[in-house]
């Protein structure tokens, strides 16, 4: 049963056509930071690999009430362009606009990808969404925490590294309940916080994610990639596998993507 819902709740994980055949079939994921770039590459990543995608971004909706929302199909852009491109795949989409850097849409953002598409599978939040606002991506969290499906996945973006994009766990945030490790702080009320790349997840949001087996990785991108690269990276976090997004190797202690 995910989260302290109430008995019945419908945002309770159930089936969801996918693309048969393909690793992340019948997954749920949504994209914070889906406009840009990055964001675009992994959304359409996400789909190829057969996941349904809600794209979340500022789609310049400025004539309207301020808020998250979901777009019209008839709406131009370039957010409802990747969602009509994820359909195109043979995936189901959604566009919602938001304004990731304004807490009040963050909190919105995972409840009307819920709403359409049942409990979620997978969060990414990319790296240009911390750019504007780096507590976007705790308030996303945050907000995603009661529509997540117990065994999801978060992935967020680590600091930048030398090396090719490669994903892997934020310590001792797994599924199995791992040895913690890596950048951890002891926060003012004695939980212990956990820093994932730049963003800073604290300890009681991490217990409890963990009591329902939510999985939080990073993937970190070097330099030298391309944006398939980093997208490669992004799905195979999503997939709760941990390797290079240029090569094929699974990274070790002291490899960007290790644990941290």
């Amino acid at each position: 049963m995910p989260w302290a819902r109430a008995a019945g709740d419908p945002v309770a994980g159930r089936p969801f056509p996918g693309r048969a055949g393909r690793p992340l079939a019948g997954r749920r994921a949504l994209v914070a930071g889906g406009m840009r770039a990055e964001g675009r590459a992994i959304a359409l990543a996400l789909a190829e690999a057969g996941a349904a995608v809600a794209v979340a971004d500022d789609a310049g909706d400025t004539g309207r009430r301020p808020g998250a929302r979901p777009l019209p199909g008839g709406y131009g852009g370039p957010l409802s362009g990747t969602a009509r491109r994820i359909s195109q795949l043979g995936a189901a989409s959604v566009a919602i606009h938001c304004d990731l850097a304004r807490e009040a849409d963050c909190q919105g953002v995972p409840a009307y990808a819920a709403l359409e598409f049942g409990a979620l599978d997978i969060l990414v939040v990319c790296a240009g969404a911390l750019r504007r606002e780096p507590s976007s991506a705790l308030w996303l969290v945050r907000a995603a925490r009661a529509f997540l499906a117990d065994g999801a996945t978060v992935v967020l973006p680590g600091p930048d590294g030398s090396g090719p994009a490669a994903a892997g766990d934020a310590g001792g945030w797994d599924a199995a309940g791992g040895a913690p490790g890596g950048d951890r702080t002891i926060g003012g009320d004695g939980a212990v916080d956990t820093v994932v790349g730049a963003v800073e997840l604290p300890g009681p949001l991490g217990d409890a994610l963990r009591r329902h087996g939510i999985r939080v990785r990073r993937v970190v991108a070097g330099a030298g990639d391309t944006l398939g690269d980093i997208a490669s990276a992004y799905v195979d976090a999503a997939g709760g596998g941990g390797r290079r997004g240029g090569g094929g190797a699974r990274p070790g202690p002291g490899v960007p993507g290790a644990l941290i």
